[in-house]
Parts: structure tokens; sequence; C-alpha cells
């Protein structure tokens, strides 16, 4: 029997992201509003809970506010709890990250202080697991230049 749960979305953030820590772990958490369009031609806004975990989640906080364009893909994650006051029980659905890429439109990033070349190294970033996968990414991003890439250029890198 096939189980998949599998979560693609875009849209625009809400409010600022939330960083916490959780028993030494980082999640950052953010709520996005997507925008659809029904079949009578009139438009519905969802707003969806995001949890993105650990170093990816610092990224994403790192480089998205109120307003920003994101892409996610990711997990349904329903949680549940008692309420205190009531004592019934509770849940909640939401999306488990699992990954996320820059989702700006040409004009907007023409404007921005981000260039393509950074958003591409910044995504290798968020992905990587080494500092060898970094230099080689990014050695072909910028054209084979390899030996202009230092550890002190990429210090802040999110390791899983």
């Amino acid at each position: 029997m096939l189980n998949i749960s599998r979560t693609i979305i875009a849209g625009n953030l809400t409010k600022n992201p939330e960083v916490l820590n959780i028993n030494e772990t980082t999640v950052c958490k953010c709520t996005v509003a997507v925008n659809t369009k029904t079949g009578d031609d009139t438009k519905r806004t969802d707003f969806i809970d995001v949890e993105i975990w650990g170093k990816r989640g610092e990224a994403f906080a790192k480089f998205h506010s109120k307003g920003t364009s994101c892409y996610i893909e990711g997990t349904l994650r329903v949680n549940t709890w008692e309420d205190k006051d009531t004592g019934k029980k509770r849940s909640k659905m939401s999306v488990h990250a699992t990954n996320w890429e820059f989702n700006q439109s040409k004009k907007a990033s023409s404007t921005s202080a981000v260039n393509d070349n950074e958003h591409a190294v910044l995504k290798i970033m968020a992905d990587a697991k080494s500092l060898k996968e970094i230099r080689a990414a990014a050695s072909e991003i910028l054209g084979g230049t390899s030996t202009e890439v230092k550890s002190t250029d990429v210090e802040h890198t999110p390791f899983n």
C-alpha cells in the first residue's frame, strides 16, 4: 500500500519568522498566505502554518521577513494536545518543511540587494552537508574559481 505525504506551497509570509529553541534544537515557525482562484474566479487565501527545523530554519529566518515570497516543500503534520482550560483534545495541521527556495519575481529580484548568484550560493549553503559540497557548488556557479572560495567565506554555513 502506497503512503505519501508531500506538500508544496508558494506564497507570502504574513509576519516575520519566529525562531525558537526547543530541547536544544532550533525551529523556525511562520505562516504563509497562499492565494488561489476558485472555479467562479473569486480569490481565496489560505493561511498555512509552517515549521522549519534545524539549520535550514535558521537560514530561512535570516533571509525572509513579513511579505517575502517563498517556496516551501514538506510534509503535513498534525499536532494534538489537550486544552488546559477546557480539557478537550485539540489539533492543528501544519507543514513540516524539508526544503525551501527563494521565490521572488524578476522585478523584485532586480531591486534586491541579493543577486542571482548569491541566491544560488545561499540555497546551496542551506542544503549543504559539508564545506567540500559548498566549495564545489560555489565553484560551479562562479565559473570554476574554487580557489577563491575560502572557509572564511562560508563560516556561517548552516549544516544539518
